[in-house]
């Protein structure tokens, strides 16, 4: 039969684009015309024609690493309990719950009993299962002394085995988000007068958005008001909670005030992890927390989302306000409050409906941010075998580090150790030469350091042997080239979203190779990236200046040694103050 068939729904639809479209994504198969047959057979298969069959094989393939093989679509959560994977799904606004059976598992080198051997020869190529979470657990505590593998965060885990993503087919709007902020009578929550005066909300479904304020004075206390607050909350069941810095003061205070906040998918309490994190601003600066854990929900923390959208480090302070304000998000008539004196306030009418309307405006401001920082963040999930919480919370090299990981496991494949004390590399050309210059020309290179990988076609041959890296860098690399375009061309902001999670993913993929402890690192593959940059800039500075890059750095240290006469000599001297502008040759 000169057939070839496609058996799910998604590869068939990205198999036909391809044809239609030429993408770029699949630039090995630009000869294939636009004559290519998809059909529905009477089995709900996919007919294709048997010529091209090897595109249809690279289409699924490609799709398997880049979203996972699990190809549900429409996940809002994915919560774990009792040996139990609760699979919560958001589809035009009705919500669906599918549950799975899950089974925590570790990785090993050397066998044991029970384990099963993975395809491959990597270090860790044998897995093993455990019925039940105390056996796991046990095993756990020695994970190190052992030598063995496992991911600790089991949506994660199970994500990773199983291949499954968030948001397959969403948009950040289609999903159902309550944005929240609480008054308070200070900071402390353990102070003898800790007291929530308001909650105010903001909820989103479907296009639809309803506001409510929970005021102590319409309560016995702020115990009953908090109360009366979760059940409201999972009554309108939002699959995100937002507002800015709930994880460590609004969430904390709330659940203090009560002894515990519920507000599970499943009437269960908020769990505040033991465990102290960091949230890194920069390489010398970072926040600790403890994360929260709501069944069923995402908790999306702006503050969070804030600190990884400030590449740029353009906001003066990370408050609420102030970035609002510097995004040019105000509300006009916004009402402003000195939250120092709301407690003693309080009493006073008057000063009463001022302090609710600014908290009220609170949580429209942090939706507001939500609105604008999310879309990367929300269009990566549907790549990173992560949830979207802890999307927002980790680094980004280990989100490559995990999209890896799944690439080999889900197909039963064995995966690498990471080496855990790489050694320096020798990084990029960073130096300026001060001076007065009559002709100036920037030249920015595209995506240089997957460019590199690409034109080398980079790997690591031994903790990788199939190339996934290459393979990833490949795809996001040249998806973003496409997506610009599309953008160019439509003006879509969905072109232009998913083109920022790209730029995320490929910026990150370089810092994989070169970060202790992560299973795909390569101290080889990192070393060679920058210094084929490296080549690219020296050839740069020699066209330009007739000197390559250890010639002017040599001339960039004497100039911070004081030489300072002496080099702008040099420099005179050299041409670089007067070029030939018809010829660009130095006289």
């Amino acid at each position: 039969m000169n057939e070839y068939i496609i058996n799910d729904e998604q590869s068939a639809k990205e198999f036909q684009e391809y044809i239609q479209e030429n993408s770029l994504e699949l630039v090995k198969h630009k000869f294939i015309n636009t004559k290519a047959r998809l059909e529905m057979s009477d089995n709900n298969l996919y007919i294709v024609d048997k010529e091209f069959s090897n595109v249809a094989t690279d289409v699924i393939n490609q799709r398997r690493l880049i979203y996972g093989k699990d190809d549900t679509s429409h996940i809002v959560n994915i919560s774990v309990a009792e040996n139990k994977v609760h699979i919560f799904r958001e589809i035009d606004g009705e919500l669906t719950k599918e549950i799975r059976p899950y089974k925590d598992y570790v990785l090993s080198h050397s066998e044991a009993n029970g384990a099963k051997r993975l395809k491959g020869n990597q270090h860790f190529k044998y897995i093993k299962e455990y019925d039940t979470h105390e056996q796991y657990e046990a095993i756990k505590r020695n994970i190190y002394k052992y030598g063995l593998f496992t991911i600790h965060h089991k949506p994660e885990s199970y994500m990773v085995r199983n291949g499954l993503t968030y948001f397959k087919g969403m948009k950040p709007e289609e999903v159902s988000i309550l944005s929240f902020d609480i008054e308070t009578t200070g900071l402390n929550k353990d102070a003898d007068d800790a007291k929530v005066f308001l909650i105010t909300n903001c909820f989103r479904k479907n296009g639809k958005v309803e506001k409510k304020t929970f005021n102590v004075d319409d309560y016995k206390d702020d115990y009953e008001m908090i109360q009366n607050w979760t059940k409201w909350v999972i009554e309108k069941d939002p699959s995100i909670m937002i507002g800015h810095n709930i994880v460590m003061f609004d969430l904390p205070y709330l659940n203090k005030r009560t002894g515990g906040l519920v507000l599970g998918r499943d009437w269960s309490e908020m769990e505040i992890e033991e465990r102290t994190r960091e949230k890194r601003k920069d390489g010398g600066n970072s926040y600790s927390y403890n994360r929260i854990n709501i069944f069923g929900r995402e908790i999306i923390d702006t503050f969070f989302l804030a600190l990884d959208y400030d590449v740029k480090r353009k906001y003066e302070s990370y408050g609420l306000k102030a970035i609002i304000k510097h995004e040019c998000l105000d509300k006009k008539d916004r009402q402003h409050y000195d939250a120092s004196k709301i407690k003693e306030n309080w009493n006073i009418p008057e000063e009463k409906k001022k302090i609710i309307n600014y908290a009220e405006d609170d949580s429209d401001d942090s939706l507001k941010l939500f609105d604008l920082m999310i879309p990367a963040t929300f269009y990566l999930s549907q790549y990173i075998p992560k949830t979207f919480q802890v999307m927002t919370e980790s680094a980004t090299g280990s989100k490559v580090n995990s999209f890896l990981i799944r690439g080999y496991l889900q197909e039963d494949k064995s995966i690498p150790i990471g080496s855990k004390n790489i050694e320096s590399i020798k990084g990029g050309i960073s130096f300026a030469v001060p001076g007065i210059y009559r002709n100036v020309m920037k030249t920015d290179l595209k995506s240089a350091y997957p460019s590199q990988i690409l034109r080398f076609k980079l790997y690591d041959k031994k903790k990788d042997p199939e190339g996934l890296f290459y393979k990833m860098t490949e795809f996001f690399t040249l998806q973003r080239f496409g997506l610009k375009k599309k953008y160019q061309e439509t003006k879509d902001k969905i072109h232009e979203d998913r083109d920022k999670a790209g730029k995320i993913f490929i910026n990150s993929i370089y810092g994989t190779c070169t970060t202790n402890g992560l299973n795909f690192n390569s101290r080889e593959i990192g070393a060679r990236i920058t210094e084929e940059t490296r080549k690219v800039i020296d050839m740069a500075l020699t066209w330009a200046s007739g000197n390559g890059a250890e010639y002017w750095i040599e001339k960039f240290n004497s100039n911070r040694k004081g030489k300072m006469k002496e080099f702008y000599d040099i420099l005179e001297y050299e041409g670089l103050y007067k070029i030939n502008r018809e010829s660009w040759t130095h006289i």
